[in-house]
């Protein structure tokens, strides 16, 4: 008679093989994986800018002589509430609801204008570190120096 035993398991080389792979895999995506997100909020921060750098030129327009508003304005304009020549959101509207930081629901934008009231620069800070669009002269400081500036101008 022939003996056959029936070998249904692994071996234990086999799963440590196994196991090296995924920690392999784990550790080359991992890092990629984590900066998805903030890489996500600073594009958020970006769009948010230009989003109210549209609406400030709406303003502009309804102004006579045409200038922008005064530095500050956006300090007084809680997040998530509406942006109008009127007080209640009647009239022209600027902005339906003015953006709050993706992070925190924070107010997170800086808006200087020039004594004349016609230039300003709206400035947010990135998490990223090593985004290619961060300011090199920065016009505002971010207060955690983990963060980048990032600015732009009237157009």
């Amino acid at each position: 008679m022939i003996n056959k035993s029936k070998n249904y398991g692994f071996s234990l080389i086999e799963i440590l093989i196994a196991i090296a792979i995924m920690a392999i895999l784990v550790s080359v995506l991992a890092p990629n994986l984590l900066g998805v997100r903030v890489r996500a909020r600073d594009g958020r921060r970006k769009s948010d800018l230009a989003e109210i750098q549209k609406a400030l030129e709406l303003y502009r327009m309804d102004q006579n002589p045409q200038t922008y508003p005064n530095t500050g304005f956006l300090e007084f304009i809680p997040c998530n509430t509406c942006w109008s020549s009127e007080a209640d959101c009647t009239g022209n509207i600027y902005m339906r609801k003015t953006p709050c930081d993706p992070d925190d629901d924070s107010p997170y934008i800086y808006y200087l204008n020039t004594d004349d009231n016609l230039m300003y620069a709206l400035s947010a800070c990135l998490e990223n570190q090593s985004d290619q669009d961060k300011d090199t002269d920065p016009v505002t400081e971010c207060t955690d120096l983990s963060k980048e500036s990032y600015t732009i101008s009237e157009p």
